[in-house]
Formats: C-alpha cells, sequence, structure tokens
C-alpha cells in the first residue's frame, strides 16, 4: 500500500481560520508545537528570517520569487541533515500506509516549506523502494 500524502492548512482560532483538523494531519510549522520535535520543520532561525523577508518582498512578485529562490535550498539542506540525525522520524513516517495531511500556517502552499516537505518524502520514498504519492493541497 502506498503512503497518500496531502498538505494543508493549520487552524488558527485566533484568525478564525478553519484550517485542516483531520486525525492525520501532521504539525511541521515552526515551533514548539511541530511533530516529532521539529524533524520535518524548518529551523526558528530559518523560519524566521524566510517570513521577515517574505513581508518585505510583499507584492513584488520578482522579490518574492527571489527569496523563495534563497529560502529553498536553505530548508531542503536543513532536511537531509534532520535525515541524518532523525532517521528513525523519517523511516517511521515513510513505512505508513494511508494519508498524512503535512500541516502549517501558511496561508497557501504556494511558496511553503509543506509542499517542499511532500516532494522530499515522494524522492525519500523512491530511495527506499516505497510508494509515496503527493496528493496535493487539501481543499
Amino acid at each position: 500500500m502506498a503512503l497518500h500524502v496531502y498538505t494543508g492548512r493549520l487552524p488558527n482560532e485566533r484568525a478564525r481560520i478553519r484550517g485542516y483538523r483531520g486525525e492525520d494531519a501532521i504539525d511541521v510549522a515552526a515551533g514548539p508545537r511541530a511533530a516529532f520535535d521539529g524533524a520535518l520543520s524548518p529551523s526558528r532561525d530559518l523560519n524566521d528570517d524566510w517570513n521577515k523577508r517574505k513581508r518585505a518582498a510583499r507584492g513584488d512578485e520578482q522579490r518574492l520569487r527571489m527569496v523563495w529562490s534563497w529560502y529553498e535550498p536553505l530548508f531542503v539542506e536543513e532536511m537531509r541533515r534532520s535525515w541524518l540525525n532523525c532517521n528513525g522520524v523519517w523511516k517511521g513516517l515513510l513505512a505508513r500506509t494511508g494519508e498524512i495531511t503535512l500541516c502549517c500556517y501558511c496561508a497557501t502552499a504556494h511558496r511553503c516549506h509543506r509542499r517542499l516537505l511532500a516532494a522530499i518524502l515522494v524522492t525519500a520514498g523512491q530511495r527506499l523502494g516505497v510508494e509515496v504519492i503527493d496528493c496535493g493541497e487539501r481543499p
């Protein structure tokens, strides 16, 4: 059986955002509530820097693309280190069947680490002979 990976937005009561509340939700947002002690989340420093740069570029699509091109390889490198340091978490996740939903607070999956993480899981699954299907963002 395959692992079906979805992405979604976490609920935020204060902002009145309903978000995804399914039992398969895995919090991958940076912060103290992140699943697996943050093994699948960006570091707090990277996340804070990303948000600061993203806010500064708001409204300027070219600058946003540049900020994303800065962020993406840094996040992937953090996940490579996480694979080495927290291999049991990764292999445990890839041993699952059914569905999981990688969730964080970003308003959309566009330029969000949850989408990068879904793609990383597909690649890791291929290397381990595990079928991982990226099912995209939950409606």
